[in-house]
């Protein structure tokens, strides 16, 4: 089974595409696919990940660069995603 997220709020900086992308993927016939919106809680997204035995994870969102244009499309695999240091995680989740 493949799972295939949409990150994003369609009145923020990301322009919901994440969202957008859920709603026209899920007017296809993906099989054994799970297309999902995950605009919600991230600590429920992560519950929601691991609680699935999937073959493979995808999330679709958006976020503004000052290194690409746009439209620029960008793949990032887990193993190549460095991990932020605590003081940088603390940063992004507001408790610093």
């Amino acid at each position: 089974m493949n799972f295939i997220g949409g990150i994003g709020y369609y009145m923020l900086s990301d322009y919901g595409v994440g969202p957008l992308i859920v709603d026209v993927l899920k007017s296809l016939d993906l099989n054994n696919t799970i297309v999902e919106d995950l605009s919600y809680n991230t600590v429920a997204i992560y519950h929601r990940l691991i609680e699935g035995d999937y073959s493979k994870i995808i999330l679709v969102g958006a976020r503004k660069t000052g290194s690409s244009s746009v439209g620029h499309v960008r793949v990032y695999n887990l193993d190549e995603v460095n991990e932020p240091d605590e003081s940088t995680l603390q940063r992004y989740i507001g408790i610093v």
